[in-house]
Protein backbone atom coordinates (compact mmCIF):
# COMPACT_ATOMS: atom_id res chain seq x y z
CA UNK A 1 0.00 0.00 0.00
CA UNK A 2 1.09 3.26 -1.03
CA UNK A 3 1.10 6.14 2.00
CA UNK A 4 0.51 10.12 0.75
CA UNK A 5 1.07 11.33 4.00
CA UNK A 6 2.67 14.92 4.27
CA UNK A 7 5.85 13.28 6.07
CA UNK A 8 6.30 10.77 3.72
CA UNK A 9 6.24 12.77 0.70
CA UNK A 10 8.52 15.17 2.36
CA UNK A 11 11.05 12.13 2.94
CA UNK A 12 10.74 11.11 -0.12
CA UNK A 13 11.28 14.62 -2.03
CA UNK A 14 14.25 15.20 0.44
CA UNK A 15 15.96 11.80 -0.65
CA UNK A 16 15.67 12.92 -4.45
CA UNK A 17 16.86 16.53 -3.93
CA UNK A 18 20.13 14.70 -2.24
CA UNK A 19 20.84 12.23 -4.40
CA UNK A 20 20.00 14.91 -7.83
CA UNK A 21 22.71 17.27 -5.57
CA UNK A 22 24.78 14.24 -5.04
CA UNK A 23 24.97 13.26 -8.88
CA UNK A 24 25.58 16.89 -9.81
CA UNK A 25 28.49 17.07 -7.04
CA UNK A 26 29.82 13.90 -8.23
CA UNK A 27 29.85 15.07 -12.10
CA UNK A 28 30.89 18.74 -11.67
CA UNK A 29 34.01 17.59 -9.38
CA UNK A 30 35.12 15.01 -11.78
CA UNK A 31 35.54 16.65 -14.86
CA UNK A 32 39.41 16.18 -15.35
CA UNK A 33 39.73 18.65 -18.22
CA UNK A 34 42.15 20.51 -17.31
CA UNK A 35 44.27 17.62 -15.98
CA UNK A 36 44.31 15.85 -19.39
CA UNK A 37 45.57 19.07 -20.43
CA UNK A 38 47.78 19.71 -18.08
CA UNK A 39 49.49 16.40 -18.63
CA UNK A 40 49.52 16.40 -22.47
CA UNK A 41 51.36 20.03 -22.36
CA UNK A 42 53.75 18.96 -20.35
CA UNK A 43 54.51 15.79 -22.63
CA UNK A 44 54.75 17.74 -25.59
CA UNK A 45 56.95 20.30 -23.85
CA UNK A 46 59.54 17.64 -22.63
CA UNK A 47 59.31 16.31 -26.47
CA UNK A 48 60.36 19.16 -27.10
CA UNK A 49 63.49 20.13 -25.00
CA UNK A 50 65.09 17.33 -26.01
CA UNK A 51 65.86 18.76 -29.50
CA UNK A 52 67.64 22.04 -29.41
CA UNK A 53 70.85 23.48 -30.49
CA UNK A 54 73.94 23.72 -28.48
CA UNK A 55 73.89 27.54 -29.34
CA UNK A 56 73.10 30.68 -27.89
CA UNK A 57 69.56 30.58 -29.02
CA UNK A 58 69.17 26.65 -28.20
CA UNK A 59 70.46 27.34 -24.63
CA UNK A 60 67.67 30.35 -24.10
CA UNK A 61 64.80 27.97 -25.96
CA UNK A 62 65.99 25.14 -23.87
CA UNK A 63 65.50 27.36 -20.43
CA UNK A 64 62.23 28.35 -21.57
CA UNK A 65 60.89 25.23 -22.01
CA UNK A 66 62.16 23.91 -18.99
CA UNK A 67 60.37 26.93 -17.13
CA UNK A 68 57.31 25.81 -19.20
CA UNK A 69 57.20 22.25 -17.91
CA UNK A 70 57.81 23.41 -14.55
CA UNK A 71 54.59 25.40 -14.73
CA UNK A 72 52.79 22.29 -16.27
CA UNK A 73 53.84 20.24 -13.33
CA UNK A 74 52.31 22.87 -11.24
CA UNK A 75 48.73 22.94 -12.87
CA UNK A 76 48.91 19.01 -12.54
CA UNK A 77 49.97 19.39 -8.60
CA UNK A 78 47.21 22.13 -8.54
CA UNK A 79 44.90 20.35 -10.24
CA UNK A 80 45.21 17.08 -8.24
CA UNK A 81 44.58 18.92 -5.02
CA UNK A 82 41.74 20.82 -6.09
CA UNK A 83 40.37 17.21 -6.64
CA UNK A 84 41.20 16.50 -3.51
CA UNK A 85 39.14 19.11 -1.78
CA UNK A 86 36.20 18.28 -3.65
CA UNK A 87 36.41 14.66 -3.11
CA UNK A 88 35.25 15.72 0.84
CA UNK A 89 32.58 17.16 -0.74
CA UNK A 90 31.53 14.53 -3.07
CA UNK A 91 31.77 12.28 0.24
CA UNK A 92 30.09 15.02 2.46
CA UNK A 93 26.91 14.75 -0.04
CA UNK A 94 26.77 11.53 -0.74
CA UNK A 95 26.49 10.82 2.85
CA UNK A 96 23.80 13.34 3.26
CA UNK A 97 22.00 11.47 0.25
CA UNK A 98 22.45 8.07 2.35
CA UNK A 99 20.72 9.73 5.42
CA UNK A 100 17.95 11.45 3.77
CA UNK A 101 16.94 8.09 1.88
CA UNK A 102 17.59 6.06 5.44
CA UNK A 103 14.87 8.60 7.15
CA UNK A 104 12.74 8.22 4.22
CA UNK A 105 12.70 4.26 4.45
CA UNK A 106 12.25 4.61 8.32
CA UNK A 107 9.28 6.98 7.66
CA UNK A 108 8.05 4.35 4.87
CA UNK A 109 8.26 1.37 7.35
CA UNK A 110 6.45 3.22 9.92
CA UNK A 111 3.25 4.19 7.59
CA UNK A 112 3.48 0.31 6.49
CA UNK A 113 3.15 -0.30 10.10
CA UNK A 114 0.12 1.76 10.69
CA UNK A 115 -1.52 0.76 7.36
CA UNK A 116 -1.01 -2.92 8.58
CA UNK A 117 -2.54 -2.42 11.75
CA UNK A 118 -5.98 -0.20 10.48
CA UNK A 119 -6.19 -3.21 8.19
Amino acid sequence: MTTNSQEWLDARKAWWDKEEQYKQVLQTSTNFYELEKALYILDRLKESNSSFNCDEEGARRHEMLNEACLDAEFKVLEVCSEFAKKRNLIKAAREEAQIAQGNFENINFDELQKSKEVA
